[in-house]
């Protein structure tokens, strides 16, 4: 081994630098998808193989000395896949700003209503305020009108993705609330929310966005005082 340290440290180096980049851009703290847990199982049984042959001499001669260098760089690569897993580790575990914190954390869930269960379905998930203080425009949703907006608003229903996870028992709840039971489906708010959210804009999100829907032709801004005020259940 020190022959091999002495004739192929300029490959043992490349070997460790190109395994501390692999570790940097494929470690995760998901234990599902760390780099190791597939692969490398496999690499190390034919590590451990291979130094069984080299221990016990085997191949003799060139070839042996060939083993013994492919050995050495492989542990050397996966000290280097290590070390730079430990590093990416290191930086994601850092702890992020308050601002930061607060733009990633979800706001309080809307209060309940008064007639929430009287209602067939499920409620959705709402939330008091949008995301970041700053709600998607529902009005380009084709069906959404700036009352229908100001309406989901009272409900917790700020943002495109929202709409999007809604289940049928989630339409049923809102189409019964809202009373348009089916309008929902009819005019898909979903398949629409979904590309909203993935940011495509739909056909009508561009005309309703170019101010060519004449019931549309605001800022985006002019919903929020539709707001349905919601009293919480005592």
């Amino acid at each position: 081994m020190l022959y091999d340290f002495q004739n192929f440290w300029a490959s043992l180096i490349a070997a460790f630098l190109v395994g501390a980049v692999v570790g940097l851009l494929t470690w995760s703290n998901n234990p599902r998808r760390h780099w190791f847990a597939g692969w490398a199982i496999s690499g190390l049984i034919a590590f451990v193989f291979g130094l069984a042959i080299a221990l016990l001499q085997l191949f003799p001669g060139r070839a042996g000395l060939w083993l013994e260098t492919a050995l050495l760089a492989f542990a050397v690569y996966i000290i280097g896949c290590f070390v730079g897993g430990w590093i990416k580790s290191a930086f994601d575990d850092q702890p992020v700003s308050k601002s930061r914190a607060l733009a990633a954390g979800k706001p309080p869930p809307a209060p309940r209503l008064a007639d929430e269960d009287k209602h067939e379905g499920s409620r959705p998930q709402g939330f008091a305020s949008p995301r970041g203080g700053v709600a998607d425009d529902l009005k380009l949703i084709s069906g959404v009108g700036r009352q229908n907006e100001g309406r989901l608003h009272g409900i917790g229903i700020w943002h495109f993705d929202q709409i999007a996870k809604w289940t049928p028992a989630n339409v049923k709840w809102v189409g019964s609330y809202l009373a348009f039971e089916g309008r929902i489906q009819r005019e898909k708010w979903i398949p629409q929310a979904k590309k909203l959210a993935a940011g495509v804009k739909t056909d009508f999100a561009k005309r309703a966005a170019a101010g060519l829907v004449k019931t549309l032709r605001d800022d985006g801004s002019r919903g929020q005082k539709n707001v349905k005020k919601v009293r919480p259940r005592k």
